[in-house]
């Protein structure tokens, strides 16, 4: 499994949802989502910009790091400066708070 199929299982799970439920908030099908949880298919840029807003999770967080190690704080501090500035001082910013 990669660590995004992780990620996506782990943050259902922390919504107490079922894949159906959130297929249907993202309106795709059951089965669409299920391959990406099952790390089958990769899911496309604009389902996965969905993906990254549904759950409050920025896209690099998502595709890089697992978010069992990552605090609710610091997933929602990340969402939020992503989601603001895309620029070099952004990322080094993230770095250094991932990386003291």
């Amino acid at each position: 499994m990669s660590i995004l199929s992780e990620n996506l299982r782990y943050l259902r799970a922390q919504k107490k949802c079922s894949q159906l439920c959130v297929a249907n908030d993202l309106i795709i099908s059951r089965a669409r989502y299920a391959k990406y949880e099952e790390g089958k298919s990769e899911p496309p840029l604009d389902i996965l910009k969905l993906i990254s807003h549904y759950f409050e999770v920025s896209i690099d967080l998502l595709i890089s790091i697992d978010l069992r190690n990552v605090t609710d704080e610091k997933r929602h501090f990340f969402f939020s400066l992503f989601t603001r500035l895309h620029d070099v001082s952004a990322k080094s910013t993230i770095s250094s708070f991932l990386n003291p």
